[in-house]
């Protein structure tokens, strides 16, 4: 999570740092990390999710004069409501891309558990990846409960009655149970 990424860097730093979060599995991550829950107006407000609801959130906490960085890219195209950061006299910056130098330093910090990554992390084999792909935007209570073999509505994967390798269930590569014998 970029977030929980940046409450990390912020508090490595000495800043304090609030997170408000969209799951209870990063609310408690953050918690552990030092940060404590919104309240208040904020020098900085980093929106890490990208959403128009999310960006007035982030406008509304900075105090006037503040800085609100835009790193997430949840949607393309949202608007952003340019009477509050004239009015407020805020200054947006977005940031799409990192350094090499940059994401060394994060892969460093996170293998050498110098950041408690716990639970921001699924592992799969590498022949599962494709698997992987439709749980990514998935929180993280669903692709557990999808690795154990049900999802919510009680399917082996949780979709659509596929077994995460194109096949329907119970049925051979072709589709049908007499196809396949």
């Amino acid at each position: 999570s970029i977030g929980l990424l940046a409450v990390a860097a912020a508090r490595r730093m000495g800043f304090p740092v609030d997170l408000e979060a969209r799951h209870p599995h990063q609310s408690a991550a953050a918690e552990r990390l030092g940060a404590g829950r919104p309240s208040g107006l904020y020098d900085v407000v980093i929106d890490a999710a990208g959403f128009e609801a999310t960006w007035a959130l982030g406008l509304r906490a900075v105090r006037p004069g503040g800085r609100f960085e835009a790193v997430g890219l949840g949607t393309p195209g949202a608007r952003i409501d340019l009477f509050a950061v004239a009015g407020k006299e805020i200054r947006v910056t977005g940031s799409f891309a990192w350094t090499d130098e940059d994401f060394d330093r994060a892969i460093g910090l996170t293998a050498s558990a110098a950041i408690d990554t716990t639970g921001w992390f699924t592992t799969m084999r590498l022949a599962d990846g494709q698997r992987a792909l439709p749980f990514l935007d998935r929180p993280r209570h669903d692709r557990e409960r999808n690795e154990r073999g049900r999802g919510r509505d009680g399917r082996r994967d949780g979709r659509d009655g596929r077994d995460g390798r194109g096949r329907s269930e119970g049925r051979g590569e072709r589709g049908s149970r007499d196809e396949a014998r």
